[in-house]
C-alpha cells in the first residue's frame, strides 16, 4: 500500500467511477483499475463494489476511505511545511470580522510598503480562521472568542500544537444600528431589547455559538451575513448588527450608532500560530502596530509582542 493508491481510492470514491477518476488523475483506466486491485488484494478485501451504473463503497470500504483521507490530509500539511517555516517575509494573516484588524492591516501597509512581497489578508469565521492556521493554509489568525468557550477551544487547539496568545481581554458586546433606529435614543441596550428587534450577524452560527450565548434562538428574527457589504444594507433595513466593540465598525459605517449591550457576552482576542512557528520581522511589527491599535481602544494586558 502506497500514498498514490490512497490517493486513486479517494478520487475514484469523489468521481463515482474509475473512468472519470482516471482522467481527472491523468491516468490509463486499465492501469488505474489495476492499481485498486492489487490494493485489495494486499488488504484482504474489496473497496468498491462494481456495478452497470458505476461503482460503490463496500462496507469496509467506507472505513478504509475515512482513514485514507485523514492521511491523505495530514499528507497535504507536510507538503505545505516549505510555505510556512521557509523564510517567508510576507504577511500571511486569517482573521474573524473585525474593522479595527482590516483597518489597522491596511494602514500597515501604507506606512510600511514592501516591494516585491506579496501580503496575504482573509476575513472569516472563527472556525474558518482556526482551520486556516492549524492546516497551515495561513501562518497567523487573529480571532476573537466568547470567554465562555475558552477552555474548550485551548484543549482543541493544543491537540493540534497551536499557540494562543492573548491580545485583549474581556471586550464587551455591541449592537450597530441605523441612527434612524428606536434603539438610538438609549446610550446602552440589553438583550431583552435585542430580543424584540430584527437582528443581523456574521455567518458564526456552527462554530463559537454566538447567537445562543445572547439567548437568541434561531427560530426568531435572525438574519446570517457573510459581508461587511450584506450587514450595511440589513442595517439601512431597519436590522440591529450584533457584534463585538469595534469603533472602526460603527466608522466606517455611515448613519449608524454603536451601543454596549450591558449584558451581553465578553470576548477576547487572540493570536493563533503554530507552536513551532517563530515570527518573521514583518509580522512582529506589524503585530505591535495592531498591538498598540488595541491597548487604545481595550486598555492594556501587559506586555506588548515584541
Amino acid at each position: 500500500m502506497n500514498l498514490k493508491q490512497l490517493e486513486y481510492v479517494v478520487e475514484i470514491s469523489r468521481s463515482g467511477s474509475i473512468n472519470k477518476a482516471a482522467q481527472n488523475l491523468y491516468l490509463a483506466q486499465p492501469s488505474l483499475s489495476a492499481s485498486v486491485r492489487q490494493l485489495e488484494q494486499e488488504l484482504g478485501f474489496s473497496i468498491f463494489r462494481r456495478k452497470n451504473s458505476g461503482i460503490e463503497l463496500t462496507s469496509e470500504g467506507k472505513l478504509m476511505l475515512l482513514s485514507a483521507k485523514l492521511i491523505m490530509e495530514e499528507v497535504d500539511r507536510i507538503r505545505r511545511i516549505p510555505t510556512l517555516f521557509d523564510s517567508q517575509r510576507n504577511l500571511s494573516i486569517s482573521g474573524t470580522w473585525s474593522s479595527l484588524l482590516m483597518c489597522s492591516f491596511m494602514q500597515f501597509r501604507n506606512d510600511e510598503p514592501e516591494e516585491h512581497i506579496q501580503d496575504n489578508f482573509k476575513e472569516t469565521s472563527f472556525q474558518q480562521a482556526v482551520h486556516d492556521v492549524m492546516d497551515q493554509i495561513y501562518r497567523l489568525s487573529i480571532v476573537s472568542c466568547l470567554n465562555s468557550r475558552l477552555e474548550l477551544h485551548r484543549l482543541e487547539l493544543q491537540k493540534h500544537h497551536i499557540c494562543m496568545e492573548p491580545l485583549a481581554v474581556d471586550v464587551p458586546a455591541a449592537a450597530v444600528f441605523s441612527k434612524d433606529h428606536h434603539l438610538s435614543r438609549f446610550k446602552k441596550v440589553t438583550i431583552e431589547q435585542l430580543k424584540r428587534c430584527s437582528v443581523v450577524t456574521y455567518d458564526i452560527r456552527s462554530n463559537d455559538d454566538w447567537l445562543g450565548a445572547f439567548g437568541l434562538e434561531s427560530g426568531e428574527d435572525v438574519l446570517n451575513i457573510f459581508d461587511r457589504g450584506g450587514m450595511l444594507d440589513a442595517i439601512r433595513h431597519n436590522y440591529v448588527a450584533v457584534t463585538t466593540w469595534d469603533p472602526e465598525l460603527e466608522a466606517s459605517l455611515p448613519n449608524t450608532v454603536m451601543r454596549e449591550i450591558t449584558d451581553g457576552p465578553l470576548s477576547s482576542i487572540y493570536l493563533l500560530r503554530h507552536g513551532a512557528y517563530t515570527l518573521n520581522p514583518r509580522e512582529k511589527r506589524f503585530l505591535a502596530y495592531f498591538q498598540a491599535q488595541l491597548d487604545a481602544v481595550y486598555g492594556r494586558i501587559g506586555e506588548s509582542i515584541r
